[in-house]
């Protein structure tokens, strides 16, 4: 493997660090065997040294080669003059760019930022050539930049994006360069290149952050910290989601403010196209010492429930943890002794061992020894049980003269491969009880009660694109064939900021988060602003389809076929990390296509807000809204 990256580093506008971030993360990359790393930075890192730089590693990948893009420096994000247009159309309200050194030469007809449509292109090309040579994409970007205009509220700290009505920050041209770019496909809703791993820096309402480094000299936070993570985890086979949680942790020990997180192919293994299985991971904060779990009781979570910490890279667990108080929505861990505190904040995630949240009931149709082995296998599982009156089970393993076949509620079989009655066959069905399982439970939540309600304050929108149009349907009852391309649209009708989630529990019993890039909750504004309105997929809107694995047999009540998928809305007050809900690894809802990745967009997405022992004692507000449809495995 050849590992090439391409270091970017703008230190303009008052940053200091920008130039050692780049030096750091060249270090960093040669250790891990980066071998053809170009760095770009002071006069080098002007708009036409970014570009020629892109389009250098485009040209030069070859078979087998990794690939990196790294930016260090501001980020940009204005609102568009149209964008009440913008945002009935279901696309993007602001301007959102990256600051190369010569941005102060910007003109009329002659913007010097590099927008985040320009971003989006190359890093499809980019993707794009790796598929053209029959390589799985290896690519990488790392974005230490903001769009947000605020300020600062970090002691210490320089904020990474800069004040857009001074008047020595010239963003003269912008609008005229953006519809130059009309060639480039509009950007609009959610969407993300599954192809590529992004870490990112913030929020789009938050900055990014540099400070004096115990390396010496200012670092970003982000650069700072990933670097720490790589060493820290040596040659271990780590997956991304891990990388991404350990370096938010970091982050947020010196700056609160700023939420990164890891986006894309996220099971994959560090700089590798291969995955490893994830374990069932709670994502855990250690603020000021005090070990919490975010949105503990709409997760399930009680008082006294246990948890092993285990540290990604050890075979031995790091210690125990219970819950010892429910605060403010959140769950306070008390930590062993032999799991100091101090490396829980660092390196280890929280796995269940013994917990409130019920276990999904299993019906085994069958008896003998065979039965037995698969019942011990099932019960020793956290998230499955056999039903002890062998009824009353969401789904039904059955034995059959092929092997095992496990069944739905209607009596069709949830896949289409049948499973050997053997160790390897009850492995496999254990481990898609447990897919099945996790989407269960999210059709089963219920809305927030007494100090965890939520009054309704999100209009919601569905239906058919259709020749460009839209058309509304109902949100329950509809029979929609695979292949129909539907839109959905949120109005926050509130007067404060509302988060949004939206999950699929599709046809497949699999359960996905749709606002993937947004993990801890889209932000809606409040009622009347230029972000009170989300556009889950944009204008272009998502096609559903019907997966290869799901039988397209009809079941006994459905002689089309048809099966129920729901998309699952939540509505909250409060940024929180509810990426547990999920099935692991996800699976894409996009067939065919894969959409235009907004690279410059996702440096702002995050995934939690203040640490919940700094939230007060105020309770999580939610509500749970659905869209239940059936599809159609016939066009």
């Amino acid at each position: 493997m050849t590992g090439r990256a391409l270091l970017i580093g703008s230190e303009t506008y008052g940053l200091a660090g920008c130039n050692a971030d780049v030096a750091l993360m060249r270090e960093a990359l040669g250790s891990r065997g980066f071998d053809a790393i170009d760095t770009r930075t002071d006069a080098n890192a002007s708009r036409v040294g970014i570009i020629d730089g892109l389009e250098e590693l485009i040209g030069a990948v070859r078979p087998g080669d990794a690939a990196l893009v790294y930016y260090s420096g501001h980020g940009g994000r204005v609102t568009r003059p149209d964008f009440e247009a913008r945002k009935a159309a279901g696309l993007t309200v602001h301007f959102q760019f990256i600051v190369p050194h010569d941005m102060a030469e910007s003109d009329s007809g002659d913007f010097r930022g590099v927008l985040s449509e320009e971003l989006t292109q190359f890093q499809r090309r980019l993707t794009d050539t790796f598929r053209k040579l029959g390589e799985v994409p290896n690519m990488t970007t790392v974005l230490d930049c903001c769009h947000s205009g605020f300020m600062a509220r970090a002691i210490g700290a320089r904020q990474k994006s800069v004040d857009l009505e001074s008047k020595m920050f010239r963003i003269r041209g912008i609008r005229e360069h953006a519809e130059q770019l009309s060639r480039l496909a509009e950007i609009g809703g959610l969407v993300t290149n599954p192809d590529a791993v992004r870490l990112v820096a913030c929020q789009p309402e938050q900055s990014a952050f540099e400070s004096a480094s115990k390396r010496g000299g200012s670092h970003g936070a982000l650069t700072d910290a990933f670097v720490s993570v790589l060493e820290q985890i040596g040659s271990a086979p780590i997956a991304w989601s891990t990388i991404g949680d350990l370096v938010r942790r970091r982050v947020r020990a010196i700056v609160p403010e700023q939420r990164p997180e890891v986006e894309g192919p996220i099971e994959r293994i560090l700089f590798s196209t291969d995955s490893i299985p994830e374990l069932t991971a709670i994502p855990v904060t250690s603020t000021d010492g005090l070990v919490t779990i975010e949105a503990a009781a709409l997760l399930g979570f009680a008082v006294g429930d246990e948890f092993r910490l285990v540290v990604p890279g050890r075979e031995e667990p790091l210690g125990a943890a219970v819950v010892s108080a429910i605060v403010g929505g959140a769950a306070i861990l008390e930590v062993s002794a032999n799991a100091a505190k101090t490396a829980l904040a660092e390196t280890a995630v929280a796995i269940p061992t013994r917990t409130s949240v019920p276990r999904a009931l299993v019906n085994v149709g069958f008896e003998g020894d065979r039965a037995r082995v698969l019942c011990e296998s099932i019960n020793s599982s956290q998230r499955i049980a056999v039903s002890s009156d062998r009824v009353g089970g969401f789904v039904t393993v059955m034995e059959t003269d092929k092997g095992l076949d496990v069944l739905d509620q209607a009596g069709a079989p949830w896949r289409t491969d049948q499973y050997p009655d053997a160790t390897d066959g009850h492995r496999q069905v254990v481990e898609l009880l447990e897919q099945l399982a996790v989407g269960q439970r999210l059709l089963d939540l219920p809305s927030g009660a007494g100090g965890n309600a939520l009054a309704p304050c999100v209009d919601v929108s569905f239906g058919l694109v259709e020749h460009a149009e839209r058309r509304s349907l109902a949100l329950h009852g509809e029979r929609l064939p695979a292949g129909s391309l539907v839109f959905l649209t949120l109005y926050n009708r509130a007067d404060h900021d509302v988060f949004a989630w939206v999950f699929d529990v599709g046809v497949s019993g699999r359960a996905s988060m749709l606002t993937d890039v947004a993990k801890s909750g889209a932000r809606l504004g409040p009622a009347g602003s230029e972000d009170d309105t989300l556009d889950v997929w944009g204008p272009q809107g998502e096609t559903l389809f019907w997966p290869a694995d799901v039988p397209t047999q009809a079941s006994p009540s459905a002689v089309d076929g048809a099966r129920p998928e729901t998309f699952v809305l939540l509505f909250a007050d409060r940024r929180s990390d509810l990426s547990s809900l999920v099935s692991r690894p996800k699976t894409a809802r996009t067939a065919t296509r894969s959409p235009l990745d907004l690279i410059i967009d996702e440096a702002r997405r995050g995934v939690r807000e203040v640490a919940p022992a700094d939230a007060g004692d105020e309770p999580l507000r939610y509500r749970l809204d659905r869209i239940e449809f059936l599809l159609m495995p016939a066009p």
